[in-house]
Parts: C-alpha cells; sequence; structure tokens
C-alpha cells in the first residue's frame, strides 16, 4: 500500500469515529422564573388573591385629605383600573379633618379607613387621641417591603409606632420670586433678605400657624442660624415684611403679578401652577438647609375602619411604584420610592444633600416657637 493511499484511509477512519466521540454539551439549566414584585411570592400569593376578593366585595376606600383634586383624580382612576374598587374622598385642610374624625368617633361613627394628610396633624392631634393603626403589619408586596426602593434605605416611617408611613418626601422651598423685579443672583441666603433693599417687597405666609411659614421659621431657627441668630435675623427681616396671608393662592397672585418682589411660605404645591401657566414667577433656591417633608403626604390607617380590607389593598397598591407614580403625577410632589419618575417635578423640589427630615421632634418645636414668631412679626402682621 503506498503511502497516499494509507493517508486517505486514516482521514476516512478518523471521520468516522468523531462523533462517536463527541459528548453534547448539558442544555443549561431554565433561568429561574422572574418573581412578579406586583404579588408577594407564592407561598403568600393565596392570601394575596383573597384580600383582592374581599376588598372587592367591601367596594371602596374612603379617604381623609388635604390633597388637590388632581391627585384625588389620578389615584381613583389608576385603583379603579387596576381593581374596580371606588375611592372616596373628604376634603379639607388636616385641622378640620382631624376635628371632623374626633367628632364622628365622640358620636360612635367610623367613616373613615385612610388618611393622606400631614405629619404635624397626625403627630399633634391624631396621635394623642389613638385612633389609628401601624402601617406594616398590613403590607405584603414584596416591592413595597424592599428597604432598597426607599429613601434613605429603608422604610419612610416617621414614628416610633409605625403609625406614619411618607408616602410623599420633597424638600420644600420656602421663597419665591417675581422674574421680572428681581435678580437671584442677588440673594444667596436668607440672610441677604433682610438688607434694605427688600424693604416694603416681601410678603409672608404667616408664621404663627401651622403651614409653610411656620416651617420656614422653624427650620432657620433649629437648623441653620440658630436661636440666638435665628431670632435676630427674624426681627430685622420683619422691617421688609410688607403683608402677612394665610392665603397661599393669594401670597403666590401678589409675587406673580408684581405687587410684591419676594413671597416666603407659600405652599410648595402652588407656585408649579403658576409657573407652568407662565405667569413670571420662580422659586428661589437658597443655600440654607431645606425641611423635607410630606407635605399632606402622609399615609395613616385608622382602626375601626369602615372597609378594612379595601383599606389595606389601597395600602399596599398606593405604595408600589405604580400608585406613587399616580400619585406623583396628580400632586407634583417627589415620593418617597426611588423609582419613581422625577422628570416632571420641579429640581427645586427634590431633596439635595444637608436638607432635614423632619421628625415629631421638629413638629413639637414648631408649637413651641409659634409664640416666637407672633412676637418677632408683631408689627408686619398689624
Amino acid at each position: 500500500m503506498n503511502k497516499t493511499l494509507w493517508y486517505v484511509i486514516a482521514l476516512v477512519t478518523l471521520l468516522s469515529v468523531l462523533p462517536a466521540c463527541r459528548q453534547e454539551a448539558p442544555a443549561p439549566p431554565p433561568a429561574p422564573a422572574a418573581q412578579d414584585k406586583a404579588r408577594p411570592a407564592p407561598a403568600a400569593a393565596e392570601k394575596w388573591d383573597q384580600l383582592v376578593s374581599e376588598a372587592k366585595k367591601e367596594g371602596k376606600v374612603v379617604i381623609y385629605t388635604a390633597g388637590p383634586n388632581e391627585v384625588k383624580a389620578a389615584l381613583s382612576e389608576a385603583f379603579k383600573n387596576k381593581y374596580g374598587i371606588e375611592l372616596e374622598f373628604v376634603s379639607g385642610r388636616g385641622a378640620e379633618l382631624a376635628a371632623k374624625i374626633e367628632n364622628e368617633r365622640r358620636a360612635g361613627l367610623y367613616l373613615v379607613d385612610v388618611g393622606l394628610i400631614g405629619l404635624a396633624t397626625y403627630s399633634t392631634m391624631l396621635k394623642p387621641k389613638n385612633v389609628t393603626l401601624p402601617v406594616l403589619p398590613l403590607l405584603l408586596l414584596p416591592e413595597v417591603l424592599d428597604p432598597k426602593q426607599w429613601y434613605g434605605g429603608k422604610l419612610p416611617v416617621l414614628d416610633q409606632p409605625g403609625h406614619a408611613f411618607a408616602v410623599a418626601l420633597f424638600a420644600m422651598p420656602a421663597y419665591t420670586y417675581n422674574t421680572e423685579l428681581v435678580n437671584p443672583q442677588e440673594i444667596g441666603s436668607a440672610l441677604d433678605l433682610s438688607s434694605p433693599k427688600w424693604k416694603g417687597k416681601i410678603v409672608l405666609g404667616d408664621p404663627t400657624i401651622p403651614g409653610m411659614g411656620n416651617d420656614w421659621y422653624v427650620t432657620n431657627l433649629m437648623y441653620n442660624l440658630g436661636m440666638t441668630k435665628g431670632r435676630e435675623f427674624m426681627k430685622s427681616l420683619a422691617a421688609n415684611v410688607a403683608a402677612v396671608t394665610r392665603d397661599h393662592r393669594q401670597l403666590t397672585e401678589w409675587v406673580a403679578r408684581g405687587k410684591y418682589f419676594i413671597g416666603i411660605g407659600a405652599s410648595p404645591s402652588v407656585p408649579p401652577e403658576f409657573i407652568q401657566s407662565g405667569a413670571p414667577i420662580k422659586f428661589l433656591d437658597l443655600k440654607e438647609a431645606r425641611p423635607i417633608a410630606t407635605g399632606w403626604g402622609l399615609l395613616n390607617v385608622f382602626q375601626n375602619a369602615p372597609h378594612p380590607r379595601a383599606l389595606q389593598l389601597f395600602a399596599n397598591w398606593l405604595l408600589t411604584r405604580e400608585g406613587l407614580s399616580a400619585f406623583s403625577r396628580g400632586s407634583n410632589y417627589p415620593t418617597a420610592r426611588l423609582d419613581v419618575p422625577t422628570e416632571s417635578i420641579l429640581p427645586v423640589m427634590i431633596p439635595r444633600e444637608g436638607d432635614k427630615l423632619t421628625s415629631d421632634e421638629y413638629e413639637n418645636a414648631k408649637l413651641e416657637l409659634m409664640k416666637a414668631a407672633a412676637e418677632d412679626f408683631a408689627a408686619a402682621m398689624k
């Protein structure tokens, strides 16, 4: 056999045995199914389905809130589309709603399921009456219970008993200005507002009652200036304040129309409406720390609620990305969840490093300092 023929035979033989020697690589294991964060883990799915079924039988959730019509509409539409359950809102200022709840319960009436009010109302009016329940035991959904989804890496419960769950968390920009009358580069600090240049050109939200004017006053004394320097500043600023009002819309309109150049203490929810309509008004962002607050965006759930299962379903849904996205669209507030879009939120309202998260201690200080504010601005309030 010549050498060439031998090579051909060897090559044919090798090719014929290779398939038999080749081992098929094992198929990769199937990827684990992604968990649906809109439902509990499989072990708890039956419990969740039962909650949804029972909530639908109750048919509605009654919510007492100080929030605007826009957020009520956004939440109602989204929740009804999801579960077919109505949201019934009762509106009013926080103090009015707290008094209403107290009067109802005195009469043996239990009409409210959920509150979307505010930390001051809860701390000073609802908490002492022991009418609410802890929120955390009601929560079932993995995406709600995941601390990584929340501001500060923990669920934003703002009181020790766990009855106050922050829905909104926003920095409170206290200052607005007329863009046609004020150069914002001239004002870098609150202290600049005590310059004689601004005499008679400032309108102030009343700092002697609960609200943004009082928040501004307390934050400067507690965090930014200290009590002694802060009181001195307030008294010098009072000489420049031409008017004091309790009407947030009036304050904002006065600045937008140029009646006053600078406003202090308007509710953060009012100026965005004017800004979006093209009025010559903007927030003034100064260097001092701002309080991080819930506004009226604090979730409370009530004892002896008329719709306990629907209440629980709503609380779980509201705290999901879907629920708080609807809340944010309607309120123009940033929320306590980190995964809710903020593109439509005014940047000045998004918390930054150095801002201070309010607490029960802060709320108690607000009440104590109302008398001090009345003294400091007595001349302006006449």
